[in-house]
């Protein structure tokens, strides 16, 4: 499936995965709250049927203002006020 605005990253190196420098990665919340989790889940084509099952590749992580897998400006989420990713880090096995 071709992801329409999806999101772009930056070259790895020794098993690291960051954001693509110069990207904005921002969404806009429909629930407030406090960020503390996120899930990255592969492009499917199937509108969610198959997206429940184990074949399909997702990433999960911890969100924080720093120190974290996604870092956000501010962890506070407010219904209708776009957050920012500021930054994004994730390191896979190389072995």
């Amino acid at each position: 499936v071709s992801p329409v605005n999806g999101l772009l990253w930056g070259y790895s190196a020794g098993g690291i995965l960051v954001k693509k420098p110069g990207q904005v990665w921002k969404g806009t919340p429909v629930a407030a709250g406090t960020a503390g989790w996120f899930r990255i889940e592969a492009s499917v084509s199937d509108a969610g049927g198959l997206d429940s099952t184990e074949s399909i590749f997702r990433i999960d992580g911890t969100i924080a203002t720093s120190g974290s897998e996604l870092n956000m400006p501010s962890t506070a989420v407010v219904v209708g006020v776009d957050q920012e990713i500021s930054s994004f880090v994730l390191t896979l096995p190389t072995a």
